[in-house]
Formats: structure tokens, C-alpha cells, sequence
């Protein structure tokens, strides 16, 4: 029964750590969407491996939609334990 009981409460956590990535995600995808809005992403080329790297202004919108979207994720979160 021990067993049974571990396997549930691991598989509990993997499936919670699976919807917060998820959550994480959509909120950075929603940032480069509001730089969509904003007209930020016009004329950028493809996004193929290595676009972050080799071009500043995609790696500056990789670096805000990381920023905003952890940070409002982060705050979500905070939220939920109040």
C-alpha cells in the first residue's frame, strides 16, 4: 500500500510541475504576443536555432517576454498563497 501511495503522491507532483510549466509558458508566449501588438516583431525573419543569439533586437523580446512572463507567473502564484 506504501507503494501504491508514493506513486500517486510523485505522480501528483509531476503532473503539478507539468501545469505549471505550461502556465509559465503561456504567459511568455502572451508577452510576445503583446510585442506583436506593439508592432516589435515587424520585418524579423524566421525564427530558426540560434535567431536569439545572432540578432539584438529578438534577443532583447526574448529577454522581455522572459522577464514579464516569469515575473507575472511569479506573481500568480504568490497570489494563490495568500
Amino acid at each position: 500500500m506504501d507503494n501504491i501511495r508514493t506513486y500517486a503522491d510523485d505522480l501528483l507532483q509531476f503532473f503539478h510541475q507539468r501545469y505549471k510549466d505550461c502556465l509559465r509558458s503561456l504567459a511568455h508566449e502572451l508577452v510576445h504576443h503583446l510585442q506583436n501588438e506593439r508592432g516589435d516583431l515587424m520585418g524579423m525573419g524566421p525564427t530558426v536555432q540560434g535567431y536569439a543569439q545572432k540578432d539584438k533586437h529578438m534577443r532583447e523580446m526574448e529577454r522581455e517576454a522572459y522577464e514579464k512572463g516569469n515575473m507575472c507567473f511569479r506573481d500568480y502564484e504568490d497570489g494563490l498563497k495568500q
